[in-house]
């Protein structure tokens, strides 16, 4: 409608005029408080020892005051698909780094394995430069399987730890969910569950979690998906960061 394309229109010569000012003069304003919790988010992702996607979450009520904090890593006292090696998987398993089923208990997956050649390290070493061989559980399952293996992952997901450390889920309702990848389909029934009325995102993550599982019921008993709009990361620093404390 032309109410909604005017609207539009101003938000954008706003967002123009907000960030033109701030590259001329970093911290003349603070940042919102969605990109508040959406650079939290982002910082937390890097604790993740997911070697497939990093991904950090926070949960607030619905007053954006933060009530948890999480990223997608394995169990306590599991070791992170990081630290794990391939070549250590085939040469010396040992028990407390690998799975029963990768050290033998499956024997399809042991006789996949076996198929990798490390005897010429020089090569291993020019292809990997140095960087440790290591492996995504659920991507070589999905081979020896060939199916998804989508829940085979050995990580939690952030938004699940998000919720499971969020100790007053009251709070949440009515809340928000900032990741920076939009809600699997579990963790958007976890969402759901807290009734999270908006859910904040930077990248879209594949699956039917928006058009399925959150599209059902009430119209107001569904959280909004909103792609993030704002600052993150460097510039988010960099914007907001005064070159000198404002009073001096």
């Amino acid at each position: 409608s032309d109410s909604e394309e005017t609207y539009g229109n101003s938000e954008l010569k706003y967002q123009i005029v907000k960030y033109v000012s701030l590259i001329m003069h970093p911290g003349l304003v603070p940042p919102t408080k969605i990109e508040r919790c959406m650079q939290i988010a982002f910082s937390a992702k890097v604790n993740s020892g997911c070697i497939s996607r990093q991904v950090g979450a926070v949960v607030t009520d619905k007053d954006y005051n933060i009530l948890s904090i999480a990223w997608n890593d394995v169990p306590v006292n599991r070791v992170p698909c990081i630290y794990r090696n391939l070549k250590d998987l085939k040469n010396n398993p040992e028990e407390e780094i690998y799975s029963d089923l990768e050290r033998g208990d499956s024997k399809l997956f042991r006789r996949y394995i076996e198929k990798y050649n490390f005897a010429d390290e020089k090569r291993i070493d020019s292809i990997c430069e140095g960087l440790p061989l290591a492996y995504c559980f659920k991507s070589q399952y999905s081979k020896v399987t060939h199916e998804r293996a989508q829940e085979k992952t050995r990580a939690m997901h952030a938004e699940a730890r998000a919720f499971m450390s969020c100790d007053n889920k009251l709070r949440a309702k009515g809340g928000c969910l900032f990741t920076t990848s939009s809600s699997c389909e579990t963790c958007t029934i976890a969402a759901n569950e807290c009734e999270i009325e908006k859910i904040y995102y930077i990248e879209q993550y594949p699956g039917i979690s928006q058009t399925h599982v959150n599209a059902s019921g009430t119209k107001e008993g569904r959280a909004a998906f909103l792609l993030f709009q704002g600052a993150i990361g460097v510039a988010y620093t960099k914007l907001y960061t005064p070159i000198l404390p404002t009073k001096d």
